[in-house]
């Protein structure tokens, strides 16, 4: 069975490249308008044409969720764009290469994956 998500709004952070932007791609295709959050604009557009094309409906709002103003700024222009979030998918982050066994404590509180909530 496939989930139907039309009429539903998905927010997506890091979803310019990689498995974000897979996801972002899935949930459109079963019919979310999904909002593509990422730092890099270009790779944005480009997230958002990809899915347009494939039929789907996408916009782009630039963000950095390490600035408290910019994740203030997602929210608000998600809510304009979308009307309400039904879904998120909080993608966005980085974690050091390297087997988790090794991290340490230092590299965990380092993770890039943003400071609020929506």
């Amino acid at each position: 069975m496939t989930a139907d998500l039309s009429g539903r709004t998905a927010l997506v952070t890091g979803s310019t490249s990689g498995i974000g932007r897979a996801t972002a791609r899935l949930l459109a295709s079963l019919g979310a308008h999904v909002i593509v959050s990422g730092r890099n604009a270009d790779r944005g557009g480009e997230t958002v044409d990809d899915i347009r094309a494939a039929g789907g409906k996408a916009d782009f709002v630039a963000a950095d969720l390490n600035d408290l103003d910019s994740l203030g700024v997602l929210a608000e222009r998600a809510t304009e764009i979308g009307g309400q979030v039904d879904i998120l998918v909080n993608n966005a982050g980085i974690y050091p290469f390297g087997a988790s066994s090794d991290a340490t404590a230092e590299d965990f509180d380092s993770v890039d994956g943003g400071v609020g909530t929506l």
